[in-house]
């Protein structure tokens, strides 16, 4: 499985959906993923929590904090994606900062992604300039390498960029962390734009995409969108109140994804 359907999608001019959850966050974490397929998502983004996650904002650092409050390491939650490797159909990309890959090994890591059955990783803390030794690790183990171009990126290092990403080019939505937004950025358009300018590969949005409306908007010129505050704070709240049980709250989150899903069909 790897993720090529986005290139499938975009061809088809279907466009895309991949929907972020932080590993750990809940102690039922592993069937929300799997209720995100079910709610029609094309990929599944997962985040390993780490103390610092520069890019995001309160909902996925609050993420973060509940998952290593509870435990969650590395090697648990690769133990958990392998197991989920098994009820998935769909391509499984693992977003990560440096330093969790760097401590681990490349080299070990890598493979131990290929063997837990992950297409792909988001490392938005590595640059280009120090891409190449995990770039290496990544090929020789099949990974696609998701890198992300900023509303400032400059147009020449946003073909640098775009040639050396694979799967998908990430669009950041606006300049700033994560969260949930009241409207789609201008910026996250003229962002697509300037990539698609230089590339053919899918382009998908995120950080800043926040309610179906958003998404339609923003698949007016890009190939997708992935969201993830909007589906973390659903389950953040959802474990909050007594009334949301395991089977009702994958029931919110499938109904979550069928409404972004529906918005951008």
């Amino acid at each position: 499985m790897d993720l090529s359907i986005l290139t499938e999608n975009k061809n088809l001019n279907k466009k895309s959906l991949v929907p972020y959850i932080t590993a750990g966050m809940v102690e039922n974490w592993s069937e929300l993923v799997v209720a995100v397929e079910d709610g029609g998502a094309d990929a599944v983004e997962i985040g390993l929590p780490f103390s610092d996650p520069m890019i995001d904002g309160p909902i996925i650092q609050r993420a973060c904090k509940d998952a290593l409050d509870r435990g969650s390491t590395t090697e648990q939650i690769f133990g958990e994606i392998n197991f989920l490797q098994h009820k998935l159909s769909i391509p499984v990309v693992v977003m990560s900062y440096y330093n969790l890959i760097g401590v681990r090994g490349l080299t070990k890591v890598a493979a131990e992604l290929k063997n837990i059955g992950v297409s792909g990783t988001i490392i938005p803390d590595l640059t280009i300039e120090e891409l190449k030794p995990w770039a290496d690790q990544s090929r020789a183990n099949q990974l696609d390498n998701i890198l992300l171009v900023a509303p400032s990126t400059p147009l020449e290092r946003t073909k640098s960029i775009a040639d050396l990403s694979s799967g998908f080019i990430y669009a950041l939505g606006l300049m700033g962390i994560t969260g949930i937004r009241d409207k789609l950025s201008v910026a996250a358009i003229k962002n697509v734009n300037k990539i698609k300018s230089v590339t053919d590969k899918p382009v998908l949005v995120g950080v800043g995409i926040s309610t179906p409306e958003q998404a339609k908007e923003a698949v007016n010129v890009a190939d997708g969108v992935v969201v993830g505050s909007a589906v973390v704070k659903l389950i953040l709240d959802g474990q909050n109140t007594n009334s949301h049980s395991v089977n009702n709250l994958a029931s919110e989150v499938s109904k979550l994804i069928r409404g972004f899903k529906s918005a951008i069909s």
